[in-house]
C-alpha cells in the first residue's frame, strides 16, 4: 500500500511539473489566455494534491505549506492564511510561510499585520532573495501607506545589498521626489 501510495504521489507530481511546461511554453508564445486558464487548471490541481496529502496525513506541515500557497495563488486569502499558520511550525518552510502570510494580510489590506509578518520573514531569512523580497514588500506597504520614510529606510538596505533588484532604484528615486 505504501509503494502504491508514494507512486500516486510521483504521478501527480509529474503532472504538476508538466502543467508548469505549458504556463512556460504559452508563455514563450504570449498567448496570455491560455497562460490564465494553465495557471488556473495548475492552482486547482495544486490545490487538490496538498488536500488529498493533508488528508492522509494531517500532521504534515510541508503539505500544508503547499496548500496554503496554492490557496494565495487561487484568491483563498482566507483559507490560505490558516493553512499558513500551521505551515510557520515546520522549521524548513517557516521563512516562506510567514512571507506569504505577509502577502495574505497585504491582500486583505491589513497593512500592520502583513508588515508584521514581512518582519518576521526577513529574520528568519537572515539574507538572499527572500529578505530582500520582505524588505521591497515591507517598503511598498509604507509607501502606500504614507510612511515614506520608512519605506525609503527599507528599499535603500535592498540598495546596499543588490542596486540591480527588482525596480528598487526607481522606487527610491520616486520616494527622493
Amino acid at each position: 500500500m505504501e509503494e502504491f501510495l508514494k507512486r500516486l504521489e510521483q504521478a501527480a507530481d509529474l503532472r504538476i511539473r508538466l502543467q508548469e511546461k505549458m504556463i512556460e511554453k504559452a508563455t514563450a508564445r504570449g498567448d496570455d489566455a491560455a497562460v490564465a486558464l494553465a495557471r488556473e487548471a495548475l492552482g486547482k490541481m495544486r490545490t487538490d494534491e496538498s488536500r488529498r496529502r493533508l488528508d492522509r496525513n494531517p500532521a504534515d506541515t510541508a503539505a500544508r505549506y503547499e496548500l496554503g500557497a496554492s490557496l494565495l495563488e487561487t484568491g483563498a486569502v482566507d483559507e490560505a492564511i490558516a493553512e499558513l499558520q500551521h505551515a510557520v511550525k515546520d522549521p524548513r518552510k517557516k521563512s516562506e510561510a510567514l512571507f506569504l502570510l505577509g502577502r495574505a494580510f497585504k491582500q486583505k489590506d491589513l497593512a500592520d499585520l502583513a508588515l508584521g509578518q514581512f518582519e518576521k520573514a526577513l529574520e528568519s531569512a537572515g539574507s538572499g532573495v527572500l529578505a530582500k523580497e520582505s524588505l521591497y514588500e515591507m517598503g511598498e506597504i509604507c509607501a502606500q501607506i504614507g510612511k515614506r520614510e520608512e519605506a525609503m529606510k527599507h528599499f535603500t538596505r535592498i540598495l546596499e545589498q543588490d542596486i540591480g533588484f527588482r525596480d528598487v532604484v526607481k522606487k527610491v528615486d520616486a520616494l527622493k521626489a
